[in-house]
């Protein structure tokens, strides 16, 4: 239902109207703004986990929109097309536009159904179809059928491996902010020691003689 409404919106809007959609953006400053107002209250928000949920959320919010671009390919640009990747899915079983199948291709009408019958049903099945590209597991039980369509989907599978990247960097930032124990909190600590050393312009003898010390202590705990 998400997807049928939005895009009968997108047919009456004007060009204008359509650039509200891209407002998501903005939810990137208004993650810092939350962050902030947190930070106020006592509650601080690390750069680490507020990367993460930024993160997690455009990663949710990528997975609809794909989802529902599936669909839009599918009921407005390939509706007189016999084969489409919704009409090739037949989770119950038969042949590509049979009852079993997504959608149903009519051959009186030459066009299929649009997946009028279950729009619930074509929602999870886009979406499902969104998930395993955008993750890079590819099943291969849904898959691109027309040009149209594996061109969109090579862009998707690029968008995927840019999330891929981004979610991988955002739990190394977060695990290395929560490690104490490991060689990163280690590092941190002689860096931060080596800093306060120069500052306080420490002879490079006795330098040496503290952080040798610093090491040595870490090593044998």
């Amino acid at each position: 239902l998400a997807c049928l409404s939005v895009f009968s919106a997108i047919q009456g809007m004007s060009r204008l109207q359509l650039l509200n959609l891209f407002r998501i953006f903005r939810m990137s400053s208004m993650f810092e703004k939350m962050r902030e107002h947190l930070s106020l209250r006592g509650f601080r928000i690390s750069l680490a986990k507020n990367l993460l949920c930024k993160i997690v959320f455009f990663y949710i919010i990528a997975n609809h929109w794909v989802a529902c671009s599936w669909f839009g390919v599918h009921r407005y640009l390939e509706r007189n097309e016999q084969l489409t990747w919704a009409t090739a899915d037949c989770p119950f079983g038969g042949e590509a536009g049979s009852e079993g199948c997504l959608a149903r291709w009519d051959t009186e009408l030459g066009e299929h159904n649009i997946c009028d019958s279950d729009m619930f049903n074509c929602y999870t099945r886009a979406l499902h179809f969104a998930l395993i590209t955008l993750s890079t597991v590819g099943y291969g039980d849904i898959y691109p059928t027309s040009e149209l369509e594996t061109v969109w989907e090579n862009v998707v599978v690029l968008l995927g491996a840019c999330f891929l990247a981004g979610l991988i960097g955002a739990f190394g930032a977060f695990l290395n902010e929560h490690d104490t124990l490991g060689s990163n909190a280690f590092k941190s600590k002689i860096s931060k020691l080596e800093e306060y050393l120069r500052y306080r312009d420490i002879p490079d003898s006795i330098k040496q003689s503290i952080l040798f010390y610093h090491a040595t202590a870490d090593q044998g705990s």
